[in-house]
């Protein structure tokens, strides 16, 4: 068979996002759907629960980022999401209604295939919850009285019942959050509204930390794309404005803001022991970062490894271990744009390979002269909520990737460059 070259165009970056995005022109979803928001447009909203479809069964990473923030929703701790397999597909039947997408889930083992957790997902771009025939199943008793016309989530509200599955719930997407409407419908089950500006968001937050494999990288950009350009709640489209989310940011940071650093800190700080005890050789360190978290969202223990005085200019390289962000991080970073920075991408990128296949969560930085970090290992940081003791947990994570990046001879390979830097 003979390969296909897709030209993947250099990618314009919008002021409001901190990711590159192809153009307008260039998304793939634009030249498919066309101005979604237009009335005039038929089928948008069944061609965006497809653009959501094929995002989510061909990124599994972000797939399950996405689902990992579905259970927090619903407040489902310990559900092992990582570990289930999924049937994902649109336009399935609800009696003689259909849903616009549906997540299915399953534990299997050598025998059973057994299902444990369903979402349906009512998608909307323009309108709104509209009125449908009465749907009855046949699991169900009919009620004493029977209206001609219900709103549609009742239908779906009562096929929820009916599924004896015990993870269950339904999700309204759309451009406004919908909840007061949901709110006021007559449901037994729990439903949970979402925006697509929300879905965006967390979609720029894992191209932001570059938490996506390369495979997953252009759908995703796509997909932000597309929403960003078409789908977003206008009231996030004002910079100036305060909204409820930054009073409620606010409120947090006030009352928590102190408390949470402290206990990041209190996380963090044993895994200067951690460093000292992995037998790689630190020109000086391990110690910790004494800086505050806010706003870097940076708290690590770290240690040089290259001895930044066999150099004429200014170099350093230090390894990290800690919390970045939302993540439970290990990771490498040298000066930006120094005089070895190129032989340090090309070191870490024939490691890369090798780093994946121990722990395909390791990310070897895209090859720019102008990041400082270089090879990352990373984890959300959602997990340690489901374990006893998280400083004990977050330590052998750490651990486990100092015995990756020595296993691969990452760590004497860098720290062998001053010499192949005096033998040129």
């Amino acid at each position: 068979m003979t390969s296909v070259v897709i030209p993947i165009f250099k990618p314009e970056k919008p002021e409001e996002l901190k990711v590159d995005l192809p153009s307008k022109s260039e998304n793939l979803f634009e030249r498919i759907i066309r101005d979604p928001t237009n009335p005039d447009r038929p089928a948008r909203e069944t061609r965006c629960s497809e653009m959501l479809c094929a995002l989510l069964l061909n990124c599994e990473t972000l797939r399950l980022q996405f689902f990992e923030q579905f259970a927090d929703l619903f407040g489902w701790s310990g559900l092992p999401l990582a570990e289930l397999e999924y049937d994902i597909e649109t336009e399935q039947a609800i009696g003689s209604k259909r849903d616009d997408l549906r997540i299915e889930g399953y534990r299997v083992s050598d025998d059973d295939r057994e299902q444990v957790l369903l979402w349906t997902i009512e998608i909307k771009v323009q309108a709104g919850i509209h009125q449908s025939s009465y749907q009855d199943y046949d699991e169900l008793p009919l009620p004493d009285e029977i209206e001609d016309s219900v709103p549609q989530i009742e239908n779906y509200d009562r096929w929820l019942t009916s599924q004896t599955v015990p993870h269950k719930g339904g999700i309204v997407l759309a451009i406004p959050n919908l909840l007061t409407e949901v709110d006021e419908l007559n449901t037994t089950n729990q439903w949970c509204c979402l925006r697509w500006s929300d879905l965006a968001a967390w979609v720029e937050s894992a191209l932001e930390y570059d938490s996506l494999p390369n495979a997953e990288q252009t759908l995703a950009e796509h997909f932000l794309g597309f929403v960003w350009n078409n789908l977003r709640d206008p009231s996030d489209m004002s910079k100036d404005q305060l909204g409820i989310d930054d009073l409620a940011l606010t409120r947090a940071f006030e009352s928590h803001g102190r408390e949470c650093e402290a206990r990041i800190k209190n996380l963090t700080q044993p895994l200067v022991e951690a460093l000292k005890q992995s037998g790689i050789d630190f020109v000086s360190g391990p110690k910790f970062l004494s800086s505050s978290f806010w706003p870097t969202t940076r708290s690590t223990a770290f240690g040089q490894i290259l001895d930044d005085n066999l150099f004429d200019s200014a170099v350093w390289m230090n390894l990290h271990a800690g919390v970045l962000g939302q993540n439970a991080v290990l990771f490498i970073e040298s000066t930006k744009r120094n005089s070895i920075k190129k032989t340090v991408k090309r070191i870490c990128q024939q490691r890369s390979d090798a780093l994946q296949q121990r722990n395909t969560n390791w990310f070897v930085e895209k090859s720019d002269e102008f990041d400082a970090i270089d090879v990352i290992l990373k984890k959300p940081l959602t997990w340690l909520l489901n374990e006893d003791d998280q400083s004990k947990a977050l330590q052998e994570f750490v651990q486990a990737g100092l015995e990756d990046l020595k296993a691969t001879g990452l760590i004497d390979t860098l720290q062998a460059i001053p010499g192949e830097v005096e033998s040129q």
